[in-house]
């Protein structure tokens, strides 16, 4: 199939199709990313694969770039989650479709990274490690990795408290010992526990400012912390989208003065003095998402959940699930940012025990109401 047959196959699904990436990027951006993708169909022809194969998927590299609308080494798993999402719920691809399309993307990324030369531009030019956005936790496996992968997306309620409690005593053992992990233990502290109760991406918590926070009139108990203001990944590469969030957990308040007066200050005094973001690295500017995810497996480490496929992005997916145990589905929706009920379903993890549990909850209830009403009669 020409390249030219998939791209309007792909905009008569659409609609109305986004913008072609190189009229997004700026012109330094697009130039590589052109030259990335001309060495990468280079390769794929050393290889011996069929022209109309090779084609096939540029197309579809194109349109999950149009769709991100973010160059190679700024697209993340969120923006890969979300095309996925896409292309399978809106266009309605078939599993097996879909799956393919996954495919082209990953091999795309583990091809970039295991480049050097690339790698090395992309490091020096923008100060970005790129890494692969496809995991197994976000790829539609075959029928057999189905059977034998368990999902590990979600921290449990016991694994997340394990974490903050593990941070806790790993800064008063940095306090005790005055090593200089104290003052980043405790911005993690914060950081990580805001990731989790608003669920935000990753790009939409390290882009969070002091002034991000306003009152809520209908919950005054929650003071100065009733919404939180976000500029959220739009859908089809319509950009970002303002949205204020509702802040619901009691602890926000409390936690988000203690940081602000106690422990940002140690990092403002490395920063320019109008630096607005909230969350700072040691040097004085915003923590970039490099240095939140180290600082995640650190802590995670502390917590012995190392090696446990946990990533910044399970925090979204562990909010999600807890939320989805007390709210709507399409209250879950609203929170997290998601145009589409399904997305937020993908992102509810629930497991056996837990439903059990509910289950016997359920019918140890309605046992109950069955006596009462019997004794009423009598």
């Amino acid at each position: 199939m020409a390249q030219g047959k998939i791209i309007s196959i792909t905009g008569s699904l659409l609609g109305t199709s986004p913008p072609h990436w190189r009229e997004i990027f700026p012109a330094n951006d697009a130039k590589l990313t052109g030259e990335i993708i001309d060495a990468y169909r280079t390769r794929r022809e050393s290889l011996r694969h069929r022209e109309n194969s090779i084609a096939r998927d540029l197309a579809v590299i194109n349109d999950f770039l149009s769709f991100s609308a973010s160059p190679l080494w700024l697209c993340t798993e969120e923006d890969f989650e979300l095309w996925s999402s896409h292309i399978g719920i809106e266009r309605g691809l078939a599993p097996s479709s879909q799956r393919h399309y996954q495919g082209v993307i990953r091999s795309l990324f583990e091809y970039v990274v295991e480049n050097p030369r690339f790698s090395a531009v992309i490091n020096q030019r923008y100060g970005i490690r790129i890494s692969q956005i496809c995991t197994s936790e976000n790829c539609i496996p075959h029928v057999q990795d189905r059977e034998l992968t368990k999902e590990r997306q979600a921290l449990t309620y016991d694994e997340l408290q394990r974490l903050f409690d593990a941070i806790h005593n790993a800064a008063i053992e940095a306090k005790k010992f005055a090593t200089k992990e104290q003052h980043p233990l405790l911005r993690d502290k914060a950081m990580f526990f805001m990731t989790y109760v608003t669920g935000f991406r990753l790009s939409e918590m390290i882009g969070m400012n002091i002034d991000s926070f306003s009152p809520n009139p209908r919950i005054p108990s929650m003071d100065d912390y009733g919404f939180c203001q976000a500029w959220r990944k739009g859908s089809r590469g319509s950009g970002k989208k303002f949205q204020n969030v509702p802040l619901t957990h009691p602890d926000i308040p409390a936690m988000m003065d203690w940081y602000i007066k106690n422990v940002r200050t140690f990092f403002i005094v490395n920063a320019d003095p109008n630096e607005r973001a909230l969350w700072l690295s040691e040097r004085g500017d915003r923590i970039g998402r490099s240095a939140f995810a180290a600082r995640l497996t650190k802590c995670l480490a502390y917590a012995g959940l190392e090696g446990r496929g946990f990533t910044p992005h399970c925090l979204r997916h562990t909010s999600v699930t807890h939320e989805g145990m007390q709210m709507s589905l399409e209250a879950n929706r609203i929170k997290h940012g998601h145009a589409f009920g399904a997305t937020t379903q993908g992102y509810f993890h629930v497991s056996d025990e837990i439903v059990d549990k509910e289950m016997a909850m359920i019918t140890r209830k309605n046992i109950q109401a069955f006596k009462n009403k019997e004794d009423d009669k009598s």
